[in-house]
């Protein structure tokens, strides 16, 4: 009897430690965009594409700032932590993130260009907020090891036009047992 009641307490242990793993709620934030070179003479406009892919939910395609708005790249000084996403991330959950810097352009005979895209792998690794990403073509990333939720220099240089972009992720945690953040 009392081997039974030695396994029953230790599963219970093992489950009440598995059940707290916290659920994240992490955010990515535009930290400023500095301009290297325009590709238009008398400026560029800029936008963000965001797409987002999770397994939990539908995809989500938006822009920011919303349609039809865009930056001038004249007022890129002025951009300091722009939120750019957020989300939930259960345990063992992870979204994708593909973020694109485009240059508007007048529709319809003159399309926007791309400067660059990326893509990041956003992870609840038992509680913890592991994010990699992808390099691209017109994306470069010149200060790789300065923390691993802190993305700084990355250089977009497409369409002609080139910018010097600073983002980081923020991790919130929320504990199984605090119901003040849950659906």
């Amino acid at each position: 009897m009392s081997r039974w009641l030695f396994g029953f307490s230790v599963f219970i242990c093992v489950m009440t430690a598995q059940a707290k793993v916290a659920t994240l709620y992490p955010k990515l934030i535009l930290d400023n965009i500095t301009q290297i070179k325009t590709s238009e003479k008398g400026g560029d406009e800029l936008y963000w594409v965001i797409t987002k892919f999770q397994s939990s939910h539908d995809s989500l395609q938006y822009t920011i700032p919303k349609y039809p708005v865009h930056w001038p790249s004249k007022a890129l000084g002025q951009l300091k932590n722009i939120p750019l996403w957020s989300g939930k991330l259960r345990p063992r959950e992870s979204s994708i993130l593909y973020l694109e810097l485009v240059e508007h352009d007048a529709p319809p005979f003159n399309r926007d260009d791309s400067l660059g895209a990326i893509r990041f792998v956003i992870q609840n690794k038992k509680g913890h907020l592991k994010v990699t990403w992808q390099e691209s073509e017109n994306v470069k990333y010149t200060h790789r090891h300065i923390h691993p939720l802190i993305f700084k220099d990355l250089i977009f240089n497409g369409a002609g036009g080139k910018y010097n972009i600073k983002m980081h992720f923020q991790e919130q945690a929320i504990d199984a047992e605090d119901s003040s953040l849950k659906d």
